[in-house]
């Protein structure tokens, strides 16, 4: 029996053996596989070159470069503030009761000229058991009824305006400016008031020597003629101011390249494209403003300058058939 279990247990540990190398054969085959892979070089995708000693570390040649030029060239030229105001006539009131009571009679009708002293509305103070004459309200200045804010039958208190009056022959708005801009404003400088499609040409009527405390602000006030009545108090006007009228040397955002080594355009000299550093400042949002690196009369690149290196050869066009460069929203400013 001991001899039989010997046998056995001897046919057992092979069986094992035998076992054990037909599992891990496929892992060695594996492993050999990968070792094979890694001693290979590497394979480059079709069409693309390989880095390294193999590769050219040359330009490719191409041809001229398709662009637009601009000549550089000084202009007179102002910055502009804009600001949303509420127009008011230059003279208008609000009205109150000189009593509190019940309106009788609103004596003239919203748009009617009125002169100063006539009656506008009368009010009847009489309360059940007493009986009082109703109290005639004037105008206090000649203009128009601009707004009813009663009707007849409501009871009024001194503390409530009943009606407005206004001279909307001329018009004002109260503006107010950044420090900056508000330095800047001369009692010459040119305003415009837009109210919808039609605009018109103001002009200063006063400016502030002092700056809001709250907002640090610097108020002016702007007159506008309205003698057709187009305009109206009360309506809502794109008020443009001309700030530091000058001369300046202004070029198209487009024409600027910006790089870690600073700002650049491309000068145009013997049909090649030359890199010129400059300095600029912001003029509005399609415009820079040069203020060093280039002359008068300078022949630079408009359209077309993200195509562009040092020395590239172009060929100028004469028509908007130049190749824009995309670019997304918040790149559009340089």
């Amino acid at each position: 029996m001991k001899r039989f279990f010997n046998k056995s247990s001897i046919v057992v540990q092979l069986f094992s053996l035998q076992l054990m190398g037909s599992l891990s054969r496929p892992h060695v085959a594996k492993a050999a596989a990968n070792t094979t892979t890694l001693n290979q070089p590497a394979q480059t995708p079709s069409g693309a070159q390989a880095s390294g000693s193999s590769a050219s570390g040359k330009r490719k040649e191409r041809g001229p470069t398709l662009v637009q030029v601009i000549k550089a060239q000084k202009r007179t030229a102002a910055r502009v503030s804009e600001s949303a105001v509420t127009l008011v006539g230059r003279k208008q009131t609000n009205v109150f009761s000189k009593v509190a009571g019940r309106v009788t009679e609103l004596a003239v009708p919203e748009g009617r000229q009125v002169k100063a002293g006539q009656i506008l509305f009368r009010v009847d103070r009489s309360e059940p058991g007493e009986s009082y004459l109703s109290v005639p309200v004037t105008s206090p200045i000649s203009g128009w009824v601009g707004r009813w804010n009663v009707t007849e039958g409501t009871q009024v208190s001194v503390q409530e305006p009943v009606v407005l009056v206004v001279d909307d022959q001329k018009l004002i708005a109260n503006l107010y400016l950044p420090v900056q801009e508000w330095i800047q404003v001369k009692l010459n400088s040119k305003v415009s008031l837009r109210v919808n499609d039609q605009t018109r040409a103001g002009r200063v009527l006063s400016i502030a020597r002092a700056a809001e405390a709250g907002s640090g602000r610097g108020g002016l006030t702007v007159e506008v003629n309205n003698e057709d009545h187009v305009f109206k108090s009360g309506v809502i006007a794109l008020a443009t101011v001309e700030l530091d009228t000058r001369d300046r040397l202004l070029l198209p955002a487009s024409a600027l390249r910006i790089s870690d080594q600073g700002a650049a355009v491309f000068r145009i000299e013997d049909g090649r494209a030359k890199r010129v550093r400059v300095s600029y400042v912001l003029f509005n949002n399609d415009l820079v403003e040069v203020t060093s690196g280039l002359n008068d009369n300078d022949q630079v690149v408009s359209l077309g300058a993200h195509q562009l290196f040092d020395g590239a050869e172009v060929i100028v066009s004469a028509d908007a058939a130049v190749p824009e460069e995309k670019r997304t929203r918040q790149d559009r400013r340089p």
